[in-house]
């Protein structure tokens, strides 16, 4: 339990962006250059709340269709609740920005999820109406 504070605490600043594109720049600092200037100009994360970028893992060339998630690390954590709809989730264009989540958290928001479909499930069967 307490490595899962530990990395909460690690975390808590960070925010988590899926299905943004890979550069295919030669260089890991180009690289990472033009991540940064996504975060800015893209995602219109004020300069003033951005500290740094980073990308998520290791790239799989035998996936070339998988981009791994971007990580941006924030000011404070008033900036990641303004940039992650407060904790919600936001969608900018085709892009989703989330809380960067250690896994305990992840497993804990994934089988709420799993459970309100299910009781959704149950009622719409109940009603005779099909949920969406």
């Amino acid at each position: 339990m307490h490595t899962d504070a530990y990395e909460r605490n690690l975390r808590k600043h960070n925010l988590c962006v899926l299905k943004v594109p890979e550069s295919k720049k030669a260089t890991s600092k180009e690289r990472q250059e033009e991540d940064a200037k996504f975060c800015l100009e893209t995602l219109k994360i004020e300069k003033k709340d951005f500290i740094s970028c980073h990308r998520a893992g290791k790239p799989d060339p035998q996936k070339p269709d998988y981009f791994r998630p971007l990580i941006i690390k924030t000011a404070d954590e008033e900036s990641v609740n303004y940039y992650s709809n407060h904790g919600k989730g936001w969608k900018e264009s085709s892009y989703w920005i989330n809380l960067d989540l250690c896994r305990a958290d992840r497993e804990i928001r994934f089988l709420a999820r799993k459970e309100r479909k299910k009781r959704q499930d149950g009622v719409a069967k109940k009603s005779g109406l099909k949920n969406p």
